[in-house]
């Protein structure tokens, strides 16, 4: 399966859970403003490509009056706990979406989309993959696409 037909296929898949989220297009300031709904703690489980599970636990919040949120994440893999911090916004001097992602030893950036039909999305480039986020005030999923076909989904609830 090409990348592009995996990701149309994630894409559809989610758009159907989430309808109320976003019916249109934000891929501005208010594309970050619409995540507000992700304020809170939330519990998630996940499963890497090679079906090895973990836990996650997520706390959002927007610690400024500007279009930014903090994304703190401690997940628990085969008895390892690690943590990071992803900041999400909107840069006003570049004009467009990005996301910094915190890990031990090295800074991420991702490249943000927005919303696009109910549906969160961002990529990264090293290593390529494609983030999709949809979910509403009780729930939430967020599926990591990778080129060669394998993916991480996530599912989330408070």
């Amino acid at each position: 399966m090409t990348w592009r037909v995996f990701m149309a296929c994630v894409i559809a898949a989610f758009s159907a859970l989430g309808p109320a989220l976003a019916q249109d297009t934000a891929q501005g300031p208010d594309a970050i403003s619409r995540l507000r709904f992700l304020t809170g703690t939330w519990n998630c489980t996940g499963a890497l490509p090679n079906g090895t599970s973990y836990t996650a636990t997520r706390t959002y919040s927007f610690p400024t009056s500007g279009p930014w949120m903090e994304e703190r994440t401690t997940s628990t893999l085969e008895s390892k706990t690690t943590s990071e911090v992803q900041f999400w916004g909107y840069d006003q001097k570049a004009g467009r979406l990005v996301a910094y992602d915190f890990l031990p030893d090295r800074v991420m950036t991702k490249h943000v989309q927005g919303w696009r039909n109910g549906n969160f999305l961002a990529t990264n480039d090293d290593p390529a993959y494609t983030v999709v986020l949809n979910g509403n005030s009780s729930s939430m999923k967020w599926v990591t696409g990778y080129a060669d076909g394998s993916n991480i989904v996530e599912s989330c609830k408070r």
